[in-house]
């Protein structure tokens, strides 16, 4: 997807399903342990992804699991204080998928964790 607009309809669907807490952070370890070491409320966790923008998105790919689906991966660079009490800022990788179901629609958050991989961007220079 390399159309702005459509990213921003994609990210106004996020928005909508976090801002009524119809979404979920998948319990990964990675995601469980990357929340811990920088001690993510559930709050912090929606400000981040709230936040994003269409400059932190890297790509779209069809779901593996669903037919008809899309999974989007952002990366925004986000500054977070680690429970050592040292500050920094950090890429967070963030893979989710907007589930639609009778009367609404979920974001599910399958990835939520520092990048394994340098990330390339859709979008910015």
């Amino acid at each position: 997807m390399n159309d702005r607009g459509l990213v921003e309809l994609v990210l106004v669907q996020v928005r909508e399903c976090v801002e009524a807490d119809s979404y979920v952070v998948l319990s990964r370890e990675k995601n469980s342990d990357f929340i811990s070491e920088y001690a993510l409320t559930k709050q912090r966790q929606k400000g981040i992804l709230l936040a994003m923008t269409v400059d932190d998105y890297c790509g779209s790919e069809a779901s593996r699991n669903y037919s008809g689906r899309y999974v989007h991966t952002f990366c925004p660079n986000v500054p977070l204080l680690a429970v050592d009490g040292h500050s920094e800022t950090v890429d967070v990788y963030v893979k989710l998928e907007v589930e639609s179901y009778d009367g609404g629609k979920q974001t599910v958050v399958i990835s939520f964790h520092k990048p394994e991989h340098p990330m390339e961007y859709a979008f910015r220079q």
